[in-house]
């Protein structure tokens, strides 16, 4: 493994704590903020495989398509690169949020009412667990 296990562990960490939050923020009708906690433990879920390769990213969210160069050996790298992609999109607009033509609430947040349930939250859950089973079978962590 290469040097990089204090990244991976804080990454992965990190992760869990983001999708503990999701839940807390999904029960309490948070659903523009579940939406933020969703992405972030994806976004960190995967820059902790990428470490694994001694790709070190901190400055960008979009991280789906290094993903699937790094690990073409990963049969799912597409699929949880397409979700992962979906959503950079929708987290970054509900973080940033502007003014171009999306519903918002209280004049500001987009209205992810209808886009948030239990069962897109164990989706992503899934995948995050998805690439750690894999991190864990490949890099024995």
């Amino acid at each position: 493994m290469p040097g990089n296990r204090e990244i991976i562990e804080a990454f992965i960490k990190e992760a869990e704590a983001d999708l503990r939050s999701a839940w807390l923020l999904l029960t309490g009708k948070e659903y523009s903020q579940t939406v933020v906690h969703c992405q972030h433990a994806v976004e960190k879920i995967l820059k902790s495989a990428l470490a694994f390769g001694n790709i070190i990213i901190t400055k960008q969210h979009v991280v789906s398509p290094d993903f699937v160069v790094a690990f073409p050996d990963l049969a799912e790298a597409n699929q949880i690169a397409m979700v992962a992609s979906s959503l950079e999109k929708e987290g970054t607009r509900t973080e940033y949020p502007s003014l171009g033509g999306r519903t918002y609430r209280s004049g500001f947040l987009p209205d992810n009412t209808k886009k948030v349930t239990p069962g897109m939250l164990l989706r992503r859950q899934g995948m995050c667990q998805t690439v750690m089973a894999f991190l864990k079978e490949k890099y024995g962590l």
